[in-house]
């Protein structure tokens, strides 16, 4: 399995978030759900700055499952 997994979805100017989902699965199930609950549980972001004009923005977050040593 690819122990890593890409989350995309887009954060908008409050920093609200639309809902975010598995680009690049790691092959576990439970690996790609922790992920997404990463990026939910984190939001709401910060406000852009003001100097920011942009609407919104694509997000794409990597994740990788480092296995602790034994």
């Amino acid at each position: 399995h690819n122990r890593e997994v890409v989350v995309s979805f887009f954060i908008f100017r409050g920093g609200n978030i639309d809902k975010p989902f598995v680009k690049e699965s790691s092959g576990v199930e439970a690996l790609d759900t922790l992920a997404v609950r990463a990026v939910l549980d984190a939001a709401p972001f910060p406000e852009f700055p003001k100097e920011l004009k942009m609407p919104n923005f694509r997000i794409e977050m990597y994740f990788k499952y480092v296995p602790k040593d034994k």
